[in-house]
């Protein structure tokens, strides 16, 4: 019968043995060198970035039961975006009151005839419009 070291050897790939870390790992602090103490310039940047960052998460998480994420943006909700239901126009970004479907007379014009795919209701709220008259 062979020893456990002559059933092995067939099955070896090389002569390099396995390592530690994976090739996407980071290097470990002993591979890099001694750690570089940070600046106070440095420290006083890094914590500022933090806050603001913490900051930005808690405006667009409040008021809510979940915590704070400075790493996750906040879904907007309708009453965030202008709520309400958007002009029937597909050019329009206009929102209706309730029960109506277009903004304006020019808006129920145009979805009607198909035209251009710019809106021209003339409303100042409309986003679609000052696109257009920018252009």
């Amino acid at each position: 019968m062979a020893s456990s070291n002559e059933m092995q050897a067939p099955f070896q790939r090389g002569s390099h043995p396995m390592t530690t870390r994976d090739r996407k790992d980071p290097p470990h602090r002993a591979e890099t060198g001694a750690p570089v103490e940070e600046t106070a310039h440095e420290r006083a940047s890094r914590k500022a970035k933090e806050s603001a960052a913490l900051d930005e998460a808690l405006e667009e998480t409040f008021p809510t039961s979940d915590p704070v994420s400075p790493f996750v943006p906040a879904v907007r909700s309708d009453s965030d975006t202008g709520g309400g239901t958007r002009c029937a126009h597909g050019a329009c970004a206009c929102s209706v009151t309730a029960g109506e479907q277009w903004c304006s007379e020019h808006c129920r014009t145009a979805a009607g005839a198909h035209t251009g795919s710019g809106c021209g209701c003339g409303h100042a709220g409309c986003t679609a419009g000052a696109r257009d008259a920018a252009a």
